[in-house]
């Protein structure tokens, strides 16, 4: 079949786009989508890292997550890509960057991204109207914190959406921060989101972030009990504000009683 199409980025936010396990052409055509369009440069402890036109900043665990596969099948495609000179890797203790070869045979100008964005924008949106209402229920539904009683844990819930790169710098680094000190939480079925962290930087103190996500990942039942990162440290930052209740309130009491003698 002969000719082309233009496939905008933002599709990967309709509902249906994380659905399923990814197949290889999804993962490869993901590939595509998640390339920077152009050089943009940011900082990992202290170190500026570049990410050319047609790169891509992300970890095969990351990748992982994202597809819905194992690390050894990430691992294995990306092979098959490297060894088929489609892609090119490089790997360093700070980032992982694959490369795009021939990157700009995807693309066709930027006066033809022009008109596909405003024409698939328009089309996505209808697209992702119609379809919200039933998919963020079917979401919602899926991810629950505890299996019914004598039931199973769900395993066919809908993946989390996933906001396409660039990420943000903070996020990268609470990445980073996450696997080296909280690796059990970035293990999770369900990992944050760029956007579930941006929520968390609005809604708590940092020092309060910190101290949940290192007291899930020191909770031995975590996985086994949980599969979203984001639903369970605001249950357990629900149970803090409890706690704080409770503590004011014995205060309160315990200074009246000395007010009164």
């Amino acid at each position: 079949m002969d000719g082309w199409i233009s496939l905008y980025r933002k599709i990967v936010e309709n509902p249906m786009y994380f659905e399923e396990p990814f197949t290889k052409i999804q993962a490869w055509i993901d590939l595509l989508i998640m390339a920077e369009y152009k050089s943009r440069d940011f900082h990992i402890r202290g170190n500026k890292i570049i990410v050319g036109r047609g790169q891509i900043a992300m970890s095969t665990e990351n990748l992982s997550k994202r597809w819905r596969w194992s690390n050894c099948k990430v691992v294995r495609f990306l092979n098959r890509l490297e060894n088929a000179q489609q892609i090119r890797r490089q790997k360093s203790k700070l980032i992982s960057l694959i490369s795009i070869v021939n990157y700009d045979i995807y693309q066709t100008g930027e006066l033809t991204e022009r008109i596909t964005n405003e024409l698939t924008d328009e089309l996505t949106n209808e697209l992702t109207d119609e379809l919200t209402s039933n998919n963020i229920n079917n979401i919602n539904n899926n991810i629950k914190e505890k299996p019914p009683k004598g039931g199973k844990k769900k395993t066919d819930a809908v993946a989390s959406p996933h906001t396409p790169l660039p990420f943000s710098d903070r996020f990268i680094l609470f990445q980073d921060w996450l696997k080296d000190k909280a690796p059990n939480v970035s293990k999770m079925q369900y990992p944050f989101t760029e956007k579930e962290v941006d929520k968390l930087y609005k809604d708590f103190p940092r020092e309060l972030i910190k101290k949940i996500i290192l007291n899930m990942h020191n909770y031995k039942e975590l996985n086994k009990k949980n599969v979203s990162a984001n639903l369970t440290f605001r249950k357990w930052a629900d149970k803090e504000d409890k706690k704080q209740d409770s503590s004011k309130s014995k205060l309160q009491k315990n200074l009246q009683l000395l007010q009164n003698e």
